[in-house]
């Protein structure tokens, strides 16, 4: 990316030397993760590394840390990088430098982040956001070409470069160069969460006490209220699967059913279809986030809440269980919760219970010699 900047003349040697293109990274990944678009500004920058005490800044930072929990690192990883990735391919691969043909020959820059950052947004928008594809390189270069200098950039100069006119310019660019792209083929899907929710349930076949599912945290008696009793579920198996030893892994995920009589009764509750693989139905946890929440990260940050306040179990297990609850992207409307369980070394209750996961089932410890015989495999795991 570095070498794009510099040879495209987006970024200059110094601006690099000082971080401009990890500030550069910073104001693109603002933009795309907060849904009231933020000024590009070092003010904005300020806000978030600063760890600004406003009501402002703290509502910025909880939507930016649940959007990366919705949409996962990885993700947002590949969607950037293959948004670069088109770009560079247009101009290098037409022997094109990005300043010079966006600005004009005649210009004198030697930088144009502004200018790169309203062509990457729109870029994203129509690949990432809505699916498409270019379809027409050289008409699209050709409307790209001193675009710069277009009416679509008026009042872009100064140190800080509003809100409002940064989204109507991306806006406006997506407008100009909209026709040169047409949809995708196949849907863009993250691969590499398809691939280890896939291979989880294939696995679970072999290692049942290793893993879990639930369809979600919603009473199905079409009340659309929370399941608190699944939660507790959810987390007595937490404490089950650390309870198998000391070199224990698993994992719970919440979004996919192990019997069709549940993912039907949400189909016939709330028309959510769902996608069969290896016997068990894949629903998601869209529908129910939305009516509890009324989106992914909120019901996330909910779930989180009443995790920390209202069970009390070994803070080191709890601590792990909080930090690594994820949300998975397995399809365009489907979203799954994902837990992942490593054993801290050394046997957990939960609310002066004991459990241990023997098979698919959570058992619950309850005289003197289960608990006892508990520590004793335990130790010698």
């Amino acid at each position: 990316i570095i070498y794009f900047y510099i040879t495209n003349k987006v970024l200059t040697r110094k601006n690099i030397r000082e971080s401009i293109d990890e500030e550069l990274v910073a104001h693109i990944l603002g933009y795309i993760a907060l849904s009231t678009k933020p000024q590009s500004s070092s003010g904005f920058l300020d806000r978030l590394y600063q760890k600004d005490t406003s009501s402002i800044a703290q509502q910025q930072m909880q939507e930016i840390e649940g959007y990366i929990q919705t949409e996962g690192k990885d993700v947002i990883t590949q969607n950037y990088l293959y948004v670069q990735q088109v770009i560079s391919k247009l101009f290098q691969g037409n022997d094109l430098k990005f300043n010079s043909h966006i600005l004009g020959l005649d210009n004198t820059s030697h930088d144009c982040p502004r200018y790169y950052q309203a062509v990457f947004l729109a870029f994203y928008e129509l690949i990432i956001n809505e699916e498409n594809e270019i379809n027409d390189e050289v008409g699209l270069l050709g409307k790209l070409k001193n675009v710069g200098v277009n009416e679509i950039f008026k009042t872009t100069k100064g140190k800080t470069w509003t809100a409002s006119k940064r989204e109507e310019i991306i806006k406006d660019l997506k407008g100009l160069i909209l026709r040169f792209f047409k949809p995708t083929v196949s849907k863009r899907q993250n691969t590499a969460w398809v691939t280890e929710i896939d291979n989880l349930l294939t696995i679970s076949e072999s290692e049942q006490a290793l893993y879990d599912f639930k369809i979600g945290m919603m009473n199905l008696d079409g009340s659309d209220s929370f399941n608190d009793e699944c939660l507790t579920q959810v987390l007595n198996t937490c404490v089950a699967i650390n309870n198998i030893g000391k070199s224990a892994r698993g994992s719970i995920v919440i979004g996919i059913a192990d019997k069709s009589s549940d993912s039907k009764r949400v189909n016939e509750l709330y028309g959510v279809n769902s996608i069969q693989k290896s016997g068990f139905d894949i629903v998601g946890i869209d529908n129910e986030a939305k009516i509890i929440s009324g989106s992914i990260d909120k019901y996330l940050h909910k779930i989180k809440g009443k995790i920390d306040s209202n069970y009390s179990f070994d803070e080191k297990l709890k601590q792990m269980i909080l930090k690594d609850i994820k949300v998975c992207k397995y399809d365009t409307n489907k979203h799954l919760i994902k837990i992942d369980i490593k054993s801290i070394g050394n046997v957990c209750g939960i609310n002066n219970k004991f459990y241990l996961r023997q098979g698919p089932n959570t058992d619950h410890m309850e005289t003197t010699d289960e608990i006892g015989a508990l520590y004793t495999n335990y130790m010698c795991s």
